[in-house]
């Protein structure tokens, strides 16, 4: 019986493989076409919403998806923002590498802060902070953070310490309703940390930027069929913390092989998005369901939902793949066909039972048919995460076992 489901398994990859072929995703190599996507996504720059490099992506998804033959509109909304302008953190004159952690207080004509480590009145008060799957500060840290403010902190640093090997400064999500800190908070790496506590020395920081409200952007393109009353939605971030290459770069690069793939073989209706925002309390999530661009939970055949770290490394110089730290996430609808394909390379989670990250906003909408991705590698928001947080096998792989869940999901031979 196992090697039965090992041949119809292999065969099952093949016919993918031969599907991509057919549409021009793959050309020669499944994998080598994902990970160009990768690199050209990581190559925009900083994608933090509201910057040139979230600005560039949008207009890249737009161009790919138009190319296909999908209508694609840019759903704009309100978001409020911090745009920084100058940021510098120096031990003894020597730059140190660090992150600010949002909300930022307001700095418009600049922020100097100099002071040593340590803990009380005008000191730069720094905290190890261990940094498991969490994306967002938990309660504990913000605790601490605000102790040492009381304490009269001119400055709080967190030591990132990540849980996968890589070092550096670790940015956490920001809740859109936040209050800003009243002194700059920022990211430094663990080892950085670990120096400046072993031998304190003279630090300053300079800051400057504001906030202000901008102009966001979801990208959403339908392809409409005729006769039929269903839906399928295929979601993805195309925002965060940096470069974002392991964390939203495979999301990104299958969101657009499967709106390939899907333009041929497909018989519903489909809505593509990518939406801005994540890394700002999912907003363009939260924006598309509450309008009337997102299909009835009831005419939606399958939500699938391309989320963080789909296809990275396990560790910092490992080779294989990240399926302790990757989660599929799915209703009880899907689990059936999920679970053969899915659990043996990324960590089964039925929604009914738990969720988290952008498929939670589907569920709790109501979506009854949804499978979605969630994760983190080593250098999940970290500056470091570039494009060789992944790789062709990996996202090979990882592109093969969805494409063939989806198409038993939608029945599509």
């Amino acid at each position: 019986m196992a090697r039965l489901h090992r041949a119809l398994l292999g065969a099952w990859l093949g016919a993918a493989s031969a599907a991509l072929l057919q549409v021009g995703v793959a050309r020669a190599d499944t994998g080598a076409a994902l990970h160009a996507d990768v690199a050209a996504y990581v190559a925009k720059g900083d994608h933090l919403v509201g910057t040139q490099g979230a600005e560039s992506t949008a207009l890249w998804l737009v161009q790919r998806l138009s190319q296909l033959g999908y209508t694609v509109e840019h759903q704009t909304f309100e978001l409020r923002q911090y745009r920084r302008t100058k940021l510098a953190l120096m031990a003894q004159g020597e730059p140190i590498a660090a992150a600010l952690q949002w909300w930022p207080p307001d700095a418009p004509n600049g922020l100097t802060v100099k002071g040593t480590p340590g803990s009380g009145a005008g000191r730069f008060a720094i905290l190890p902070v261990k940094v498991g799957d969490q994306s967002y500060l938990g309660g504990a840290v913000e605790a601490r953070i605000q102790a040492a403010i009381a304490q009269g902190a001119s400055a709080v640093l967190l030591a990132t310490e990540t849980s996968l090997g890589a070092d550096g400064p670790y940015l956490f999500n920001a809740r859109a309703q936040a209050e800003p800190w009243p002194v700059p908070v920022l990211a430094i790496s663990a080892g950085e940390g670990a120096r400046l506590m072993s031998a304190p020395v003279g630090l300053e920081l300079r800051l400057a930027g504001h906030h202000e409200t901008i102009r966001a952007a979801n990208i959403v393109a339908r392809l409409d069929r005729p006769g039929t009353d269903t839906a399928v939605v295929i979601s993805t971030p195309y925002t965060g913390w940096g470069p974002c290459g392991g964390e939203r770069g495979p999301g990104i690069a299958m969101f657009l092989a499967i709106a390939a793939w899907a333009r041929e073989h497909v018989p519903h209706d489909i809505v593509m998005v990518a939406t801005a925002g994540h890394e700002v309390g999912h907003s363009g999530m939260a924006r598309f369901l509450e309008s009337d661009l997102a299909p009835a939970p009831e005419a939606t055949a399958l939500w699938l939902h391309l989320g963080a770290s789909i296809a990275t490394y396990a560790r910092a110089g490992a080779v294989d793949a990240n399926s302790a730290t990757r989660y599929a996430l799915f209703s009880g609808t899907i689990a059936p066909i999920a679970q053969p394909h899915l659990a043996s390379a990324f960590v089964p989670v039925d929604t009914s039972q738990a969720v988290f990250g952008e498929i939670a906003d589907v569920a709790r909408a109501g979506y009854p048919h949804h499978l979605g991705f969630a994760g983190y590698g080593p250098h999940h928001h970290l500056p470091s995460d570039t494009a060789d947080s992944t790789a062709p096998h990996l996202l090979s792989d990882a592109w093969q076992r969805l494409l063939i869940t989806v198409r038993e999901v939608l029945g599509v031979p």
